[in-house]
């Protein structure tokens, strides 16, 4: 029997680096990126890469057909404002949802529509941040701050939905927290501006190995306030290729097809390694 590690999204969240995959037999991995992480914090070994035990399968819920290319309208003036929840414990607190109505507030001052996009999962652990969600759907509620929650019990989505309510093509920034939105902004090539909290922020060069490729990263609304309105709108240009790999073995595939397309890929990537006799 071969166990596989299978993560719910490519971040630098403390969820990224969990010691239990050093359990398993492989590691699904979005790309070098990925191996990289796992290996500074030695949980694979340079002979764990050789032999095949990370295997890269891209960021499966990204469309193939969109991953690189830009689906932004010419011109747009919106940004989508994805917080991540509060998090298990003060080491994963990465929400920036309680300075979220300054934040929301200095976007539309500068004339640019907001997508208001938190986590699923806000409040689970802190009612606070629920209360902080329920308040900005009360004071932002018109036409130029459109709120988009997420209420479905499955969590799955398309790779519009995943990007929101409206598509990706009615913003060409993206601001979020450190978590999976950063890869994403960075796949469907959005500005991507970070809130890194000063209890993250020495780990940045360290640790945060997508966060730190970002466009900006902020660590206060008063950081946030001295960002140029022309970087919201700018085109972005960062390659994504050095991080994950835009192949996508699971793109719109049914459920019977992603077993024997599952097994496909560990013959592929795991046994022409020479790993099984």
């Amino acid at each position: 029997m071969i166990h596989v590690f299978i993560g719910h999204g490519e971040s630098d969240k403390l969820a990224s680096v969990n010691p239990m995959i050093r359990m398993y037999d492989h590691v699904f991995v979005s790309g070098d990126v990925s191996i990289e992480r796992l290996t500074r914090n030695k949980l694979v070994t340079e002979y764990d890469v050789i032999n095949g035990k990370c295997v890269k399968i891209g960021v499966p819920y990204i469309s193939c057909n969109t991953a690189g290319e830009s689906l932004t309208t010419a011109n747009v003036q919106g940004v989508l404002y994805a917080p991540t929840w509060e998090g298990a414990d003060i080491n994963q607190a990465y929400s920036s949802l309680l300075i979220a109505t300054d934040l929301i507030e200095n976007m539309l001052s500068r004339g640019l529509t907001v997508y208001f996009q938190p986590h699923p999962s806000t409040g689970i652990r802190t009612p606070a941040y629920k209360e902080k969600i329920d308040s900005i759907l009360s004071q932002f509620a018109r036409k130029d701050c459109f709120v988009y929650i997420d209420n479905s019990s499955d969590n799955i989505f398309s790779a519009n939905e995943r990007f929101g309510k409206f598509g990706p093509c009615y913003y060409n920034t993206i601001v979020t927290d450190i978590s999976s939105m950063v890869m994403l902004g960075f796949v469907h090539q959005k500005n991507t501006f970070v809130y890194v909290s000063d209890y993250h922020l020495e780990l940045l060069e360290k640790e945060l190995l997508i966060t730190s490729r970002s466009d900006i990263v902020f660590s206060s609304t008063k950081e946030f306030l001295r960002i140029e309105t022309d970087y919201f709108t700018r085109p972005p240009a960062l390659d994504v290729s050095p991080l994950v790999s835009v192949e996508n073995y699971f793109d719109n595939l049914d459920y019977s097809d992603f077993i024997s397309t599952f097994k496909s890929v560990l013959e592929d990537d795991i046994y022409s390694n020479g790993c099984f006799s």
